[in-house]
């Protein structure tokens, strides 16, 4: 009995090494065949890679996409405004109202694929923006709140929060190449035609320069004070170091290096509030590449395929016929 058990166990062994080896055999005839199947159509493979790359580099030529950027700047808390009008403009792409986007001077519409906006994450220049110490407070609190969130990343780039940076990119993306004048100009053109910010900016200047002027005439007024001073001191203009030690005209110089700063600020903000909608960089024609869609990939692939299916059929096909004219002679 424990004979035939051992000689069960033996057979079963046998037959499952002669599987595995029978499996291996099948693969290594198959990696010959294949080889053999190479060497003997090496010129016709070549050949259909060739054309296939050649054509669908020709192909592909005349189907580029190309992404373009525009960095802008919302000012007079215009950023709503702007988010919700690149969304329209994509609405519009998509449901192909090329009348509407040609009647905001937007040409050759059919071209755009999309437009997209989102906001250029620096919390750095959030925080550190110099724009009045209960702003910068309430920037620091909403921080310290983001900060003690679990999901800091989500947070930060998180449509509602991203809202608050100073800098977005819009992207668009277009079939061939574009121009700014035809494309870009246009568009920041549209974004800035809004009667209720240009109000908001013509306010804005008028305050600014008003503000400017005011902090001219004290300035002016804290050098006449100090060069009256240093008359009636006795001491040199180049020697006005020396007042320091007068606790009123410290704070006058205080005060008068503080008005410089503002000043300073006031500079700026005049420039970057030029626009309601202020361009800070352009980038044209970026050139959008997608191997997975590419028919110089494509093609080739595509003629090889057809090609072993088309060689397979014709050897399955003379088989056939070799079978019948054996059995018709038989």
């Amino acid at each position: 009995m424990q004979n035939q058990i051992n000689n069960s166990d033996e057979i079963s062994l046998s037959q499952v090494a002669d599987k595995v080896k029978g499996v291996f055999n099948s693969i290594n005839d198959a990696f010959f065949n294949l080889i053999q199947f190479i060497i003997r159509n090496i010129i016709i493979i070549v050949a259909l890679i060739v054309v296939g790359v050649g054509l669908g580099t020709y192909l592909d030529s005349d189907n580029e996409t190309f992404s373009h950027k525009i960095i802008v700047m919302p000012n007079f808390k215009s950023v709503n405004y702007l988010y919700e009008e690149v969304n329209r403009i994509n609405a519009k792409l998509k449901e192909k109202d090329y009348e509407y986007l040609e009647k905001i001077g937007i040409t050759d519409a059919d071209n755009i694929a999309k437009i997209e906006i989102e906001a250029i994450v620096d919390i750095y220049e959030f925080i550190d923006d110099n724009g009045g110490v209960a702003e910068n407070d309430s920037k620091f609190q909403l921080f310290k709140l983001i900060s003690e969130n679990g999901d800091m990343n989500k947070m930060l780039e998180d449509n509602t929060t991203s809202k608050y940076y100073k800098n977005h990119v819009i992207t668009i993306t277009t079939k061939g190449r574009a121009t700014q004048k035809n494309l870009i100009d246009p568009l920041l053109t549209h974004l800035e035609n809004n009667d209720y910010f240009k109000s908001m900016q013509k306010t804005f200047y008028s305050n600014l320069e008003m503000t400017i002027a005011t902090n001219d005439s004290i300035s002016n007024q804290i050098d006449a004070v100090i060069r009256a001073y240093s008359s009636s001191s006795g001491v040199a203009s180049s020697n006005l170091v020396a007042l320091n030690e007068k606790t009123s005209i410290n704070d006058l110089l205080r005060t008068k290096q503080s008005l410089a700063e503002t000043k300073s600020y006031y500079n700026t903000k005049r420039i970057e509030n030029s626009k309601v909608i202020k361009d800070n960089g352009i980038l044209l024609n970026t050139k959008v590449t997608k191997l997975s869609s590419s028919s110089k990939v494509i093609l080739p692939l595509l003629f090889l395929f057809l090609f072993i299916v088309i060689y397979n059929f014709r050897k399955y096909y003379k088989n056939e016929i070799n079978k019948r004219k054996a059995a018709a002679n038989i």
